[in-house]
């Protein structure tokens, strides 16, 4: 007889592909948050993406009229309300820092850079507003600084800016930036490219 012809193996099915992580613009490693009434949440909610969004002056705003209304909660506000301020008074220290990125004093941008890396969350939040608001020269270099921090909530601050000026003379910048953080993006925030 005959033998009959054999298939060849099949591939073996390719690995499934790794999980994706969409982390939010708003989360944090310190996200503000509140026991209480559902109101009480929510308002706490509104002044945590303002924090995360570095309007600390804002968020600080909406938190104080909460401490009268929710009184039961004070102790809680008054910890967020100290949080809130000590935030704003490193961001005016952290701001000077953005501004020195763009300067031609090398000596400058090594010590805002230095500053910068080692400020912690609230100069990364600092650096993302830079990059989706400041002029191109320092929105560039806050972008290749938060890359250089791989810091995982960047990439959504920096395709908002791609989107706003695509034709931007810090494109390239900013791509370059992007390929850096790749690792840490998640599909919705580089969905718009």
């Amino acid at each position: 007889g005959l033998a009959k012809p054999s298939k060849p193996p099949e591939p073996p099915p390719p690995p499934p592909p790794p999980p994706a992580v969409d982390i939010p613009e708003e989360a944090s490693t310190n996200a503000l948050s509140v026991e209480g009434p559902d109101e009480l949440k929510e308002a706490v909610a509104q002044v945590e993406k303002l924090r995360m969004s570095g309007e600390f002056g804002e968020a600080i705003e909406k938190l104080e009229p909460l401490k009268a209304k929710f009184s039961e909660q004070a102790d809680q506000l008054n910890g967020i309300m100290a949080e809130l301020k000590e935030c704003k008074r490193d961001a005016v220290d952290l701001e000077f820092a953005v501004r020195q990125l763009a300067k031609d004093d090398q000596n400058a941008v090594d010590v805002a850079n230095a500053k910068l890396s080692e400020g912690g969350e609230v100069a990364r939040i600092i650096l993302r507003k830079a990059v989706r608001e400041r002029e191109d020269a320092v929105a560039s270099e806050a972008a290749k600084l938060l890359a250089e921090i791989n810091d995982d909530h960047a990439c959504s601050a920096i395709v908002a800016r791609f989107m706003k000026k695509p034709e931007s003379p810090i494109r390239k910048d900013l791509l370059d930036s992007l390929t850096r953080l790749a690792g840490n993006a998640s599909p919705s925030s580089v969905a718009a490219l």
